[in-house]
């Protein structure tokens, strides 16, 4: 017999599987991408946080900078400065050969006028300082006459005050300085001491005017001459009827004027 051809069979085991889109249940399945988490402003890595901890590296580097320049200022001042040699420097400089002994008479001659330079510049301006102190306390004992006198209440507290201020300084009491410490102290600065002596005289002119004007018998502002007023120069009386004293105020103030101003224009 003829060989028949035999048919191809398909394996009813295995079956076909076309390509499906994905069903709803399958998209949902997948995992869903989250967004990162946002930091706490104050916590590290925050928006506050990261501001203030820029600001304060930036205040630190600004720090460091300005350091920075201060050492270099010191540093360059410092260079500038020229060192003094002292004489055993010198002969230093002698013994080992780097200078002649006729440079180092030298350099030691032109120190020692330098320091004489600066010791007369120190004594003029220290000089100048006790001129202007003595000059105050001369201000207060013309504002203040009672000062004059050794006995009066005023000489008495400035004196006490002045002993205090000499024992903490370890100066003398008639030190100027003590002086005008204890001057301030008891009555104040000097502009205010000139202020209330400008007040008392305006106030005893008005009531010696007030006075004189009452009287009805066309009274004198010259002051009548006395035995107190006797030998006192014509250029103090006329300095008194200036600050508008009275006629006993003069005569008590002339108790206590020095007896060699008193023989000028003595006749």
């Amino acid at each position: 017999m003829a060989d028949e051809p035999t048919a191809q069979t398909t394996n009813p085991t295995e079956p076909v599987v076309e390509p499906t889109e994905p069903t709803a249940v399958t998209a949902l399945s997948e995992p869903v991408p989250q967004e990162p988490t946002r930091p706490h402003p104050l916590e590290s890595g925050g928006e506050r946080f990261n501001e203030v901890y820029g600001r304060m590296k930036a205040a630190e580097a600004r720090a460091e900078a300005l350091q920075a320049q201060i050492a270099q200022a010191q540093t360059q001042t410092a260079a500038q400065a020229p060192r003094v040699y002292s004489a055993q420097d010198v002969q230093a400089f002698i013994d080992a050969g780097r200078i002649t002994p006729a440079q180092g008479a030298d350099y030691l001659a032109e120190q020692r006028v330098n320091q004489a330079s600066k010791e007369i510049e120190r004594r003029l301006e220290q000089k100048q300082v006790l001129q202007s102190v003595q000059s105050e306390v001369n201000s207060y004992l013309t504002s203040i006459p009672a000062l004059h006198n050794a006995s009066s209440e005023e000489f008495s507290k400035v004196s006490t005050v002045a002993w205090e201020i000499a024992g903490e300084l370890g100066l003398d009491v008639k030190d100027v300085r003590v002086q005008k410490q204890a001057l301030r102290q008891v009555f104040g600065t000097l502009e205010k001491v000139k202020a209330t002596r400008q007040a008392s005289q305006v106030s005893r002119t008005s009531a010696d005017t007030h006075t004189e004007s009452g009287g009805g018998g066309g009274g004198s502002l010259t002051p009548q001459t006395s035995n107190v007023l006797k030998g006192i120069p014509a250029w103090q009386i006329s300095q008194w009827q200036r600050w508008g004293y009275t006629q006993k105020q003069m005569e008590d103030e002339a108790k206590y004027f020095s007896p060699k101003k008193r023989m000028i224009g003595v006749s």
